[in-house]
């Protein structure tokens, strides 16, 4: 599978997470997926990701409204 693939399933975990730990699992997740792969990061990677940075800070928010989280624009 491929990493933007693996991504994408991951982010759908994290989609039906109920809790911010489950979502820092998963976070953790992704961090090792990316410090894992060889592919050279490409652009459908880089905005897929920025989306659901996106995605998640608005969920985080939802679920915790005084965490925080930044995101790199």
């Amino acid at each position: 599978m491929k990493t933007l693939e693996k991504l994408k399933d991951i982010f759908l975990k994290i989609d039906n997470a109920q809790s911010i730990s489950e979502i820092e699992a998963l976070s953790i997740e992704v961090n090792m997926l990316l410090n894992e792969t060889h592919e050279r990061p490409i652009e459908g990677i880089a905005g897929f990701l920025l989306e659901r940075a996106n995605l998640l800070n608005q969920k985080i928010k939802s679920i915790s409204p005084e965490f925080e989280v930044n995101v790199i624009q």
